[in-house]
């Protein structure tokens, strides 16, 4: 592949991903200050908004992270990383209008698929009066991201590495409720709160096993645990650093994001200083009962092989209630199945009708 055109040579990219609220932000800012690293702070959203976006501009600016490297639009004030207060202000030491200039022509010159991607990277490296010189990996973070892998083993080879961050599902569940209420989702019945655990623990389930099976299979896929970050910190990062064959730097200790201290991102409004497990287990003083119970029966398989033990030696279900969950669970892990190798084909079909279209 050629490289004409590039500001920087390009780096092999490092994708960062999870479940949402599982911790994918935390570890992208406890990569952002390595010297090793160039970390792009803001989800990207690639392969799902722009890869195959008829219109590749407008997919980058209104539908990845980018958007908020970019000038405000007239009496916008953008809402930078969910209103914290350190960035109200968006990134004002960022060349916002430069990093303009050059996504559009990067989106000019592009070759499409790893040539997008990559002439995109360069654009924000640009902007960022950076440098590739002396460091391994280019790291994005965007969750839900495993579902591309083998899109992203046809565009990149082995050259890439893929990094995917597990959380308690128990406590994964009591964050995405909590963010339900925010947004104003809210049950209205004990049914609705039964039929979203029911669909949580498959849908959960259904990519965690996928994670699991990716990391027995690929030497570039690896998974963390959440809870090994906040409790044994600098055991994992040198884990981590290990495998990215990178420096164990005591960077890796501090969560940053574009290089300024990162309070976190809590749905529950809580502002760290530095790493904090306070979040672990919360859910056992929020939750109640029958719902922790619950998931405990529907992921006790994926917790065991993970290392999250249930709260109780027995069931606390009855045997009704066991059966009505195990049996709706399986419908629900039938579609999943479906819907998740439905939009591995349908992106596949893609990439071999957009190659071949530009081959030609």
């Amino acid at each position: 592949m050629s490289y004409a055109g590039y500001f920087h040579t390009p780096l092999p990219p490092l994708f960062v991903s999870g479940y949402p609220k599982s911790g994918t932000t935390l570890l992208l800012s406890l990569l952002d200050g390595h010297p090793q690293l160039i970390v792009i702070p803001e989800e990207l959203h690639f392969f799902r908004n722009v890869l195959f976006a008829q219109n590749a501009r407008r997919g980058v600016r209104v539908a990845t992270g980018l958007k908020r490297f970019l000038p405000a639009e007239p009496g916008e004030r953008g809402n930078w990383s969910q209103g914290k207060p350190q960035f109200l202000g968006g990134y004002p030491e960022f060349d916002d209008h430069k990093f303009s200039d050059l996504l559009d022509r990067a989106l000019q010159q592009h070759r499409g698929g790893k040539d997008l991607l990559l002439r995109l990277v360069d654009a924000f490296v640009e902007a960022d009066g950076s440098t590739t010189d002396g460091h391994k990996w280019c790291v994005t973070k965007t969750p839900n991201e495993e579902i591309y892998f083998p899109l992203m083993r046809r565009m990149f080879g082995a050259d890439f590495m893929f990094l995917y961050i597990v959380r308690d599902p128990r406590d994964v569940y009591l964050s995405t409720r909590q963010r339900r209420a925010i947004l104003g989702w809210r049950s209205k019945s004990a049914f609705n709160e039964s039929a979203r655990m029911v669909h949580f623990a498959a849908d959960w389930g259904t990519r965690v096993r996928v994670a699991q099976r990716l990391q027995a299979s690929q030497a570039n896929f690896h998974v963390v645990r959440y809870e090994d970050l906040v409790l044994d910190t600098q055991a994992a990062c040198a884990r981590l650093g290990q495998w990215l064959r990178i420096e164990n730097s005591t960077a890796l200790h501090t969560p940053t994001r574009h290089g300024k201290p990162w309070g976190g991102n809590s749905v529950f409004a809580d502002e760290f200083g530095g790493i904090s497990a306070e979040a672990c287990g919360r859910y056992q003083r929020l939750l109640d009962e029958p719902t922790w119970s619950g998931l405990e029966w529907l992921l006790r398989k994926e917790m065991a092989e993970l290392g999250y033990a249930a709260n109780s030696a027995g069931p606390r279900l009855g045997w009704r209630r066991r059966a009505a969950l195990s049996a709706r669970l399986r419908l629900q892990l039938v579609n999943f199945g479906f819907l998740y190798k439905r939009r591995q084909a349908y992106m596949a079909a893609r990439y071999w009708l957009e190659t071949h279209r530009r081959a030609r």
